[in-house]
This record gives structure tokens, sequence and C-alpha cells, in this order.
């Protein structure tokens, strides 16, 4: 979406283009949400994720690899 030649960024992101984004499939994608594992709001009946949500999420798994690879180092 464009305002003036600007664009504009999502607020809100459908499953689908989540997906996209963090490069996983839409099924995963659902099975992170039924475990509680990316935060997700839903308008009426649409699931839709915030940009917030999968920074979130990303951060998450970077702590995790953090701390397997230090793990690892010291065993």
């Amino acid at each position: 979406m464009s305002i003036n030649g600007e664009a504009i960024p999502h607020l809100l992101y459908a499953p689908e283009e989540t997906a996209v984004a963090l490069r996983i499939g839409r099924t995963y994608l659902h099975q992170l949400k039924s475990m509680n594992e990316i935060g997700y709001i839903k308008i009426g009946r649409r699931l839709r994720f915030r940009r917030k949500d999968l920074d979130e999420y990303i951060e998450k798994l970077a702590k995790k690899a953090a701390r397997e690879i230090k793990r690892d180092t010291f065993h």
C-alpha cells in the first residue's frame, strides 16, 4: 500500500504473509500459534500477526540458539 508514492509498512500480516516472511510453512505457523510460541491477534474470525510478534519470536529463537552454542562450547 502507498500514499503519494510512499510505501506504508503493514501493521498486521495475514498467516500467508507471516509464513513467507519467516520462511516457514503455514501449517508450522499454525502449530506455533497453537503452542503459544508466537503471538497473534484475531479480528473477527481473521488471524493476524503484528510485526512485534514476529520480532519477538525471532528474538526467542536467537536466544535459544545462543544458549545452545554456549552449552556446546563448554562441554
